[in-house]
């Protein structure tokens, strides 16, 4: 993903389900004072976060790559016509 800049690979709607998810059984722990729930909640509460991000990131790339080949592409259309 990182050299083809291929977002599509990550699925986005699981990694905002498990940002809600988390979020949620966070909250429930410090309500609760359940440490042994919290560690790993945080834990996929910050990786889902991160999935996120990079979606946004490498989004942005492969969109903006992908319209610069779409113009070099028109252009040597018109350098053969």
């Amino acid at each position: 993903m990182c050299k083809t800049y291929e977002y599509t690979l990550l699925p986005v709607w699981i990694s905002a389900y498990a940002i809600v998810c988390s979020g949620f059984w966070i909250v429930y722990a410090i309500l609760q004072t359940l440490p042994e729930m919290l560690g790993p909640n945080v834990f996929g509460f910050t990786v889902s976060v991160v999935s996120v991000v990079f979606y946004v990131v490498y989004r942005h790339k492969y969109l903006k790559r992908k319209q610069q080949q779409e113009e070099e592409g028109a252009e040597s259309k018109k350098a053969l016509v």
